[in-house]
């Protein structure tokens, strides 16, 4: 078993389904803030599935924390590096994007030695983040598919 944060995850963790989970959370956040809200509740099989990483369960999300919070985890040399270098071969599509955030991460998550959580949210928002800015602006030296 391994441990991060408050959460204890076997070393079975399904990356599929975290993915998705990232996937559903970025989807959420995009149709809130396009709504101009700046939080959002999850039905409650959602906000149990976030308590397996740990995580509290919120009755609403803040969407500008979450951002926030991903903007300065993104922000970190190191895997600014990592994400731009694995951002090199996607296009602008939320899926593809999410799976780079997921398979940069989450090994770093696993590994303990990061900073980063193991947070399918903070996940979503790092992808929103890139989705957002662009993988050009946050990434100026690399190319990007067409």
């Amino acid at each position: 078993m391994l441990q991060t944060g408050n959460s204890v995850v076997t070393d079975t963790l399904d990356a599929d389904q975290f993915l998705a989970e990232v996937v559903y959370l970025f989807h959420v956040m995009h149709f809130e803030i396009s709504r101009e809200h700046s939080s959002f509740a999850l039905p409650e099989e959602q906000r149990l599935s976030l308590s397996i990483y740990g995580l509290d369960k919120p009755e609403a999300i803040n969407i500008q924390a979450v951002l926030n919070t991903a903007r300065t985890t993104v922000e970190d040399h190191e895997l600014k590096k990592r994400l731009c270098a694995a951002l090199k071969s996607v296009s602008k599509d939320v899926t593809e994007i999410s799976k780079v955030v997921v398979g940069v991460c989450l090994p770093l998550s696993l590994s303990g030695h990061s900073g980063i959580p193991l947070n399918p949210l903070l996940y979503a928002g790092i992808a929103m983040v890139i989705f957002s800015a662009g993988v050009s602006a946050l990434c100026p030296e690399v190319e990007i598919k067409k």
